[in-house]
């Protein structure tokens, strides 16, 4: 019996440490669609790849909005929460067109700096894979289990999942004076080789490493790229030019015409009483 509640309090910590955690600080979307809507919107968090028909994807100010720029395929994005209505999806995200690439994988919106967000259709977006994906693909072969490990004086290199991109490596001078490592999650390779998965340490969520080949950088790393549409063509980087409306007619011109058709329908009307 001791050993049976051992096991479950075991296979329970490890769950706990797999779930994809939140941000130390919740970060809150500024935009003003989703601050009117928070309630039908549901936290998503994870990266997508840009995947529009056309070649590119339109980024609005809300769903189905005005239009702000078309981004081509093939970049992606960090989508922050999701908005449903009538069976479309759209993905709250942050971009910066005064910037590069990279741009658009920030989490985090700052206006101060160039940072906005913007929403995208979830439909022509495909998912990144990740490491929640990983753990989706090999559920079966994850074995709760915590090894201890020193990383004293060790650079430890640190990946998405086992397989998955490099992530960074460790200042061996850095880890002097760090605790050891507890995994929470062990799983083995096609190549034979021993990985770890830790939930928390030193501000780090989420992360792996090669129990077998720590110190190692370049470990092969699968290729899980979707097939997406051709990119657009257009100039080089990945902002086509915004898009174009016709300009808003101002509000007295309108409010002069509404005020001239009823004074005319008006007149007409009791021109027609007069006749009868």
């Amino acid at each position: 019996m001791k050993r049976r509640t051992s096991l479950l309090l075991l296979f329970l910590t490890a769950w706990l440490l797999t779930v994809p955690a939140l941000a130390d600080v919740a970060w809150e979307p500024e935009n003003s669609f989703y601050k009117r809507n928070e309630r039908q919107c549901e936290p998503e968090e994870r990266f997508y790849w840009v995947n529009g028909p056309e070649g590119y994807l339109t980024l609005r100010e809300e769903p189905n909005g005005k239009p702000i720029a078309n981004v081509k395929n093939g970049v992606r994005f960090y989508v922050n929460g999701t908005y449903e209505k009538g069976g479309v999806r759209w993905g709250l995200v942050n971009y910066n067109l005064n910037d590069g690439t990279d741009s658009y994988l920030a989490v985090a919106g700052d206006a101060e700096t160039g940072w906005n967000e913007a929403w995208l259709s979830m439909e022509d977006m495909v998912l990144y894979y990740d490491q929640q994906c990983f753990r989706e693909d090999h559920a079966g072969e994850l074995t709760p289990e915590q090894k201890t490990f020193t990383v004293a004086g060790k650079a430890f290199c640190f990946y998405e999942y086992p397989g998955g991109p490099f992530i960074w490596q460790m200042d061996a001078a850095d880890t002097r004076e760090m605790e050891p490592v507890q995994t929470a999650i062990v799983y083995t390779d096609a190549a034979g080789r021993e990985w770890g998965h830790v939930g928390y340490w030193y501000g780090n969520r989420n992360i792996w490493f090669c129990l077998s080949d720590p110190e190692n950088p370049n470990l092969s790393v699968e290729d899980h790229t979707p097939d997406l549409y051709p990119a657009a063509e257009g100039d080089a980087g990945t902002v086509l030019p915004v898009y174009t409306e016709a300009e808003s007619v101002p509000v007295w011109i309108i409010a002069g015409v509404v005020l001239v058709c009823g004074v005319t329908a008006y007149l007409l009307l009791r021109m027609r009483r007069k006749k009868t």
